[in-house]
């Protein structure tokens, strides 16, 4: 019973992705409809987190001018961004 309740243990490990992740969402209040969309957006907030490290690893390098941080929208794509958060926003009409 041991063996197996420290496999179990070991599967759950966290790694520090996991831990990063799992303060993105606590920090941003993110829950997702289901576990494949938490999966999908977890995928693109791991390219995001990977972008934003070779970013900021080339500002230490003197090549770029600014530093990059994890947001609130880092687990949406650059379409889903522009769609929902670029856009024309009009006045009321009076």
């Amino acid at each position: 019973m041991q063996e197996g309740a420290q496999s179990a243990q070991a599967n759950t490990k966290s790694t520090p992705e996991d831990q990063e992740w799992e303060q993105f969402k606590a920090k941003y209040n993110k829950s997702y409809a289901s576990k494949e969309e938490e999966n999908y957006r977890r995928s693109i907030f791991e390219k995001t987190a990977k972008d934003i490290k070779a970013h900021n690893e080339a500002f230490e390098r003197g090549e770029n001018t600014w530093t990059q941080g994890i947001y609130e929208w880092a687990d949406l794509t650059s379409e889903e961004f522009k769609a929902t958060r670029c856009g024309l926003r009009s006045s009321p009409k009076k």
